[in-house]
């Protein structure tokens, strides 16, 4: 696609990448490769969210003025809590349910959601068994994050060796923790 949202896609999986490269090595199997995958999901956010900071921004890509830029993306990140809502709330019915008359579900679900029509037999192809909701409990957990990188770094936690050096530290830990721990 190219853009802006290149740039997060590349941020975020450089965040699976830098949690998965700072795990450490002597952790049991278990925390280096299972464990909540919100965690990793939360990781990755937080970088691919830096195009949604003002002063990341003006820092790095020299916009100056973001204002429109950041709007228009609150929009997309609207746009991905409506869906992961959606999804959350038509896999709990799927699964509770059965799959008979899940396009009707799955239709009328979705066309709240989005406010226009949907092919009901879209169903088909959406159940992911619940990561919609490892993205919710990532969103809370990044922005929590989020929070106290800036609370203890400051506005620019990014530029700051030192809120990487927390970061590692974080990392290390793999699936160790989930992301209420």
């Amino acid at each position: 696609g190219g853009g802006y949202s290149d740039y997060g896609a590349v941020f975020h999986e450089v965040g699976h990448g830098l949690h998965t490269g700072f795990t450490e090595p002597s952790l049991d199997f278990e925390y280096r490769w299972m464990g909540d995958k919100s965690l990793s999901e939360g990781y990755a956010t937080l970088l691919d969210h830096l195009i949604y900071d003002a002063k990341w921004l003006r820092k790095f890509l020299k916009m100056e003025d973001a204002k429109r830029y950041l709007d228009f993306q609150f929009l997309g990140q609207l746009d991905t809590l409506r869906t992961s809502k959606a999804l959350l709330t038509y896999e709990i019915r799927l699964h509770t349910e059965g799959p008979d008359g899940m396009d009707e579900v799955y239709q009328n679900i979705f066309e709240k959601a989005y406010k226009h029509k949907i092919d009901k037999n879209e169903y088909l192809m959406r159940d992911d068994w619940f990561y919609c909701a490892q993205y919710l409990r990532s969103y809370f957990f990044e922005a929590q994050l989020r929070a106290v990188l800036k609370e203890t770094f400051g506005e620019e936690w990014f530029s700051d060796p030192r809120a990487g050096g927390f970061l590692k530290e974080l990392w290390s830990a793999g699936g160790r923790y989930d992301v209420e721990e």
